[in-house]
C-alpha cells in the first residue's frame, strides 16, 4: 500500500472528520492512525518542551532508532543546527520560523541534512507540534519524478496535437475530395439530363412521324386493299383472271395486308403509350383475364385456327394494372405462339405468383428461335432467321416490351430450336409510377 504526503494526508483526515461526522472515536482513531503510519514523510508528534510523543515506520527508517527508543528520546537528541551543535533546537524556534538549517541526527551520529516543516496542535491542557521530516534527496526524487511526469504529460500533449493536426488535415482533404466528387456528379447528373431530354425530344419526334406516316398510309393501304378485293371478286365471278394474275394478285393482297398490319401496330402503339396522360390502373383478376383471352382465342380456332390452347391458373391472382395494355401484350404473344406452332403442337398459358410478382407464361411447341438472335427480337422489325413463310411484321415482341415496360413488368424470352418458345412476364403486384429526370 503507497505513502500518501503528509500534510496532505493528516488534514485530509481532520477534514472528514468535522465534515462527515465521525461519531465514534475509535473509528476516527483507527483512521487517523492508519493515514499516520502508511505517511511517506517521518513523522513525530512532539510536546512543547520537544519530548517525542508519537512517530511513525517513515521516522523510525530516517533516524535508525525503534519506537521506544524514540519515545525516550527529545528533541535535542535528534535535531541540531549547521553552525553551532551548542545552539538547542527547540519546539518554540521551529513554530517562530527557525526551521532552516537544520541536522538530523542518527542512532549512529550520522549527520544529515533535512527539511522540517511545522503544524501546532493545541488542546486544552497543553501544545504539541507535528514535524514533517524529509531528506533533500527525497524532496530531489520527488522533484524529478515530477519533472519526469510533466515531461511525460508534454509528450503526451504533442502526440495528442500532432494527431488533432493528423486528423484536420484528413478531413480537410477528404472533404475536398468529397466535394470534388460531389460536384462531378452533379456536372454528370446535368449532362445525363440534358442527354435524356435530347432522347426524350428525338423519340417524340419519331413517335409523331411513325404515328403521322402510319395515320397517312392506314386509308390509302385500306382503299388498295378493298379495290384488290373487288379485282378478285369480279375475276372469280367472271372467270376473266388467268392463273398468274391470280397468284399475282393474291401476293398483292398479302403485302397491303402486311403494311396494314404494320399501321395498325403502330397506331395502337401511339394510342397507348403515348397520349400524355397517366396510366390508369386498376384492379385485375388475372385468372378471369386469361379466361377471356384463351375463349376468343379457341373461338377464333373454330373458326379454322386448328392449334389448341390450353390455360393452367390456379387461385385468384389480383395484380394492379393496367388492363388493356396487358391483353394486348399477351394477345400478341398468344398470336406468336400460334403462328410459329406445328399443325399437332398446343399453346400452353400458365399463371402463377409469388410474394410481390405475377408470372405468365406462353409457351408453344413450334420452330424456336436461333439462341444467338434472341437479344435481337427487342428491337423493332426484326424477324428470326427461321421465320421465312410466316406472316409477321416484327413488332410484336418490341410492343409486348413497351407495352410491360409502362406496366413496370419484364419479359422473358427462352427459346430452343425445333422445340419451341416460353416467354414469361413478370409484373408486380402493386403498380408503382415510374419517375422521369427533369
Amino acid at each position: 500500500m503507497g505513502r500518501k504526503p503528509a500534510k496532505k494526508a493528516v488534514f485530509e483526515m481532520k477534514k472528514n472528520y468535522h465534515n462527515e461526522g465521525f461519531k465514534d472515536k475509535e473509528v476516527w482513531q483507527n483512521v487517523l492512525m492508519t493515514s499516520f503510519n502508511y505517511c511517506s514523510e517521518a513523522l513525530i508528534l512532539m510536546n512543547y518542551k520537544g519530548g517525542v510523543c508519537l512517530t511513525n515506520p517513515a521516522a523510525k527508517d530516517l533516524f535508525g532508532y525503534d519506537d521506544e527508543e524514540l519515545r525516550a528520546l527529545s528533541i535535542e537528541n535528534l535535531l541540531k543546527s549547521v553552525y553551532d551543535a551548542k545552539i538547542k533546537v527547540t519546539i518554540p524556534d521551529l513554530l517562530n520560523g527557525h526551521n532552516k538549517n537544520i541536522q538530523a541526527i542518527r542512532k549512529d551520529n550520522h549527520v544529515f541534512p533535512v527539511n522540517i516543516r511545522m503544524k501546532s496542535l493545541s488542546t486544552s491542557q497543553s501544545v504539541y507540534a507535528l514535524l514533517f521530516v524529509s531528506t533533500p534527496d527525497s524532496m530531489l526524487i520527488r522533484d524529478k519524478s515530477l519533472q519526469r511526469r510533466n515531461a511525460e504529460i508534454y509528450k503526451l500533449k504533442e502526440e495528442i496535437n500532432r494527431l488533432k493536426n493528423h486528423a484536420e488535415r484528413s478531413i480537410r482533404d477528404r472533404t475536398q475530395i468529397l466535394q470534388e466528387t460531389v460536384d462531378s456528379l452533379v456536372q454528370t447528373q446535368q449532362q445525363l439530363r440534358q442527354s435524356l431530354n435530347k432522347e426524350i425530344k428525338v423519340n417524340e419526334k419519331c413517335t409523331k412521324f411513325a404515328f403521322l406516316i402510319s395515320h397517312e398510309y392506314r386509308n390509302p393501304l385500306g382503299a388498295i386493299l378493298t379495290s384488290l378485293n373487288l379485282i378478285d371478286r369480279y375475276g372469280r365471278k367472271e372467270n376473266s383472271l388467268s392463273k398468274p394474275q391470280q397468284d399475282h394478285l393474291q401476293k398483292a393482297r398479302e403485302n397491303v395486308k402486311q403494311l396494314v398490319s404494320v399501321t395498325d401496330e403502330l397506331l395502337n402503339l401511339n394510342t397507348n403509350l403515348n397520349n400524355g396522360h397517366k396510366l390508369k390502373t386498376t384492379e385485375v383478376v388475372i385468372s378471369d383475364l386469361l379466361n377471356e383471352i384463351s375463349q376468343n382465342w379457341i373461338r377464333m380456332g373454330e373458326k379454322g385456327q386448328n392449334v389448341p390452347i390450353r390455360l393452367n391458373v390456379t387461385g385468384k391472382i389480383i395484380v394492379e394494372t393496367n388492363g388493356d395494355l396487358l391483353k394486348q401484350a399477351l394477345n400478341n404473344l398468344i398470336s406468336n405462339a400460334v403462328k410459329y406452332s406445328d399443325a399437332n403442337g398446343e399453346v400452353v398459358i400458365d399463371c402463377d405468383e409469388d410474394k410481390d410478382t405475377c408470372l405468365i407464361s406462353v409457351k408453344d411447341q413450334g420452330r424456336g428461335i436461333p439462341k444467338d438472335e434472341l437479344h435481337k427480337l427487342s428491337n423493332g422489325f426484326y424477324r428470326a432467321t427461321n421465320s421465312k413463310g410466316i406472316a409477321g411484321n416484327g413488332l410484336g415482341l418490341f410492343i409486348v416490351r413497351q407495352f410491360l415496360e409502362h406496366l413496370n413488368g419484364k419479359l422473358e424470352l427462352v427459346s430452343e430450336l425445333d422445340l419451341g418458345t416460353c416467354a414469361t412476364i413478370r409484373l408486380p403486384k402493386k403498380y408503382e409510377e415510374k419517375s422521369i429526370v427533369n
